[in-house]
């Protein structure tokens, strides 16, 4: 009856009740990889966890569905076996998008096992050659790098810079938002750099044009204005929001912004 209305999972849980392992597995086997992994749940219940570890491992040499690397690896921790664990986290880091929970699930690991002075360059090497310049700074202010990942913004502000592109799309919804962490970050430690990163992301929003973009390099600007003031140099920021407001004397809509935010 099982068999008839399709449903597989209730068909191959009632032959494991009935110690019909071997057809089981063969019914298992014909399954799409995500109705697999469910199947692998049933077997582990069943105290068959070789051999679901076995049929998912199988599948996924020939899958490219990444959900069947998750399912073995959150096993493999399960049981404590961190090598094996490690193993699948850096195989996933490299298959799928990578976010910087991954990498901290890698170096969490790695530290365990003693391995992580080995594994971490080639990560970021990884990172570096794919150009993943978001998840490179988010790991360098993850580890207390605030050096590099300043070097890192502005080697993509000149970038974008040089692009024949501009600023445009690329720069906004790439880096952007990292780029004002980083900033926010330096503005004590490295508060010149933080008026460099924050100028160079309020002008680009300025060139992009458009009321809503004007009124949030003011508030970019406003972070200027206050640590120039902490630093003393009142002088050098009232020289650069003026030469900043003159260049763009034709923008009446930055001008009324700019006036709003009591920049000028």
């Amino acid at each position: 009856m099982c068999k008839e209305t399709d449903r597989i999972h209730d068909m191959v849980n009632r032959l494991l009740d009935l110690g019909r392992v071997d057809e089981a597995v063969k019914e298992a086997e014909h399954v799409s990889d995500y109705d697999l992994l469910s199947m692998g749940d049933i077997f582990v219940r069943h105290g068959h966890e070789a051999i679901a570890e076995r049929m998912i491992r199988e599948r996924s040499r020939r899958s490219d569905d990444t959900r069947l690397l998750e399912w073995l690896k959150k096993h493999y921790f399960a049981r404590n076996d961190l090598v094996a664990t490690l193993e699948l986290a850096l195989d996933l880091f490299r298959k799928q998008p990578p976010v910087l929970a991954y990498y901290q699930e890698i170096r969490g690991l790695a530290q365990q096992l003693g391995r992580w002075e080995n594994i971490r360059p080639t990560l970021l090497a990884h990172l570096q050659q794919s150009q993943n310049i978001h998840l490179l700074i988010q790991i360098a202010l993850d580890e207390g790098e605030i050096d590099k990942a300043i070097e890192l913004v502005k080697s993509r502000q000149k970038s974008e810079s040089a692009s024949s592109s501009g600023f445009g799309y690329g720069y906004t919804y790439g880096v952007g938002a990292i780029a004002i962490e980083v900033a926010k970050t330096a503005e004590e430690v490295r508060p010149r750099a933080a008026i460099e990163i924050y100028q160079k992301y309020s002008e680009r929003l300025i060139a992009q044009r458009g009321r809503s973009s004007y009124q949030e390099a003011c508030q970019y600007l406003l972070r200027v204005r206050d640590i120039y003031h902490e630093l003393g140099e009142n002088e050098t920021w009232t020289n650069y929001v003026t030469k900043l407001r003159d260049s763009n004397r034709m923008l009446r809509a930055l001008k009324e912004e700019m006036t709003a935010a009591k920049l000028i």
